[in-house]
């Protein structure tokens, strides 16, 4: 027996336990849906296995082998309607219905059609109806996902952090494969893959692991599109090469794209320090002159006192923007006073008349003409030309 026929007999058992488990669990729709998924897995590996391994007349051979390709069609479907039917296996809509039964028609013809020419088989048609077809679900998937209570998003979770690292391991032995010609058989290691899709399905009804994985699955997907981009870039490099790698060359690409991916890991880490590190060398601060104004609006959900966060707002604009004062004015009905300045300074309250109201509403950033025209007594003892006033309303 082969290595990928070994992997999909494995595989096959591992849905069967994990329909098993759902059975056990009561979610009985959804192990409905993994039971037809793994009868079909069944019956596509048993009936390529009896092509490959039993002497038979090339009409059977051939019956057969379609009949491997109409299962391994139905396998497709199934997974689709898997997508669409977490985390209770109902579908919620008329149009997922309608969706799942083209699903099953589609991955039946595809199958066929694939599997049309023994013993040649046209897998480039079948990945291309798994990729519509998982990326269809999957986006049908996270509108659901939005719309769920907090015990099903727990669920869905669970399952799409299976499906994010099912898929990132796929990415990276198809990259060792195109570039180090290792894995030999790709095959068996993506049915392989399949099987933590079937402990995410499990776990997902599992009441014990209600816990929250957000994060997991937020990192997860992170990781999967950083590795997509790090092997697209690869792949560039080396096709501007125009010619085939040696294997000297080979292992250090691989090394490299070890390496690189170790890298952006750690950033996220060390980017905290390295920020500080940068701050007080350019600004001898930890923190940017310019993070109390980028971060004024979240502050104010704070309890922070308002007359501290004035301060800082006033102190951020003095240092960004190199200004020999700031402040800020405050009130309402045309008497306004100042609330926070840069030095401290103190002034007389200031009043707007009637009519320049509406005007300092509606201003933008002004300069010493508009203030001596409508705010004149702002620019008492000061030089107008060198002021600028911002009214936030």
């Amino acid at each position: 027996m082969t290595a990928t026929e070994v992997t999909r007999i494995v595989v096959v058992a591992l849905w069967a336990v994990a329909t098993g488990v759902l059975v056990r669990l009561r979610a009985t729709k959804l192990a409905a849906i993994t039971a037809i998924g793994t009868v079909a897995a069944a019956v596509s590996t048993l009936a390529a296995a009896l092509v490959a391994h039993r002497d038979l007349s090339s009409s059977s051979a051939d019956r057969l082998h379609l009949l491997s390709g109409v299962a391994l069609g139905v396998v497709g479907a199934a997974g689709v309607h898997l997508l669409l039917a977490m985390p209770d296996g109902r579908l919620q809509k008329r149009g997922h219905r309608m969706l799942v039964a083209a699903a099953y028609v589609a991955g039946v013809a595809c199958g066929a059609a694939a599997f049309a020419d023994r013993p040649h088989i046209k897998w480039w048609l079948l990945s291309l109806a798994g990729i519509v077809g998982g990326a269809l679900g999957v986006a049908l998937s996270n509108q659901r996902y939005r719309r769920a209570n907090p015990l099903e998003q727990r669920s869905l979770q669970w399952f799409g952090l299976s499906i994010a690292v099912a898929v990132e391991v796929c990415i990276v032995v198809l990259a060792l494969h195109v570039i180090a010609d290792w894995p030999s058989s790709i095959s068996a290691t993506a049915i392989s893959t399949t099987s933590i899709i079937a402990l995410g399905s499990s776990a997902s009804a599992s009441r014990r692991l209600s816990a929250r994985v957000d994060r997991a699955l937020t990192y997860a997907v992170s990781f999967t599109g950083l590795t997509s981009m790090v092997l697209v870039i690869y792949v560039i490099v080396v096709l501007s090469f125009g010619r085939s790698l040696s294997d000297g060359e080979r292992s250090l690409l691989v090394a490299s794209m070890g390496a690189a991916g170790i890298a952006a890991l750690a950033y996220p880490i060390a980017r905290a320090r390295l920020e500080v590190a940068a701050n007080r060398l350019v600004y001898g601060e930890r923190v940017a002159p310019d993070d109390a104004v980028r971060k004024f609006g979240t502050r104010l959900t704070r309890a922070v006192p308002m007359d501290e966060l004035l301060l800082q707002l006033c102190e951020s604009l003095r240092k960004t923007m190199r200004l020999h004062s700031a402040e800020v004015w405050t009130g309402s009905d045309g008497v306004y006073e100042v609330a926070a300045s840069a030095p401290h300074r103190a002034r007389a309250p200031l009043h707007v008349s009637a009519k320049a109201l509406p005007v300092t509403a509606r201003a933008g950033v002004s300069g010493g003409t508009w203030i001596e025209i409508w705010m004149p007594e702002l620019a008492e003892g000061r030089v107008a030309a060198n002021m600028r006033v911002a009214p936030l309303a």
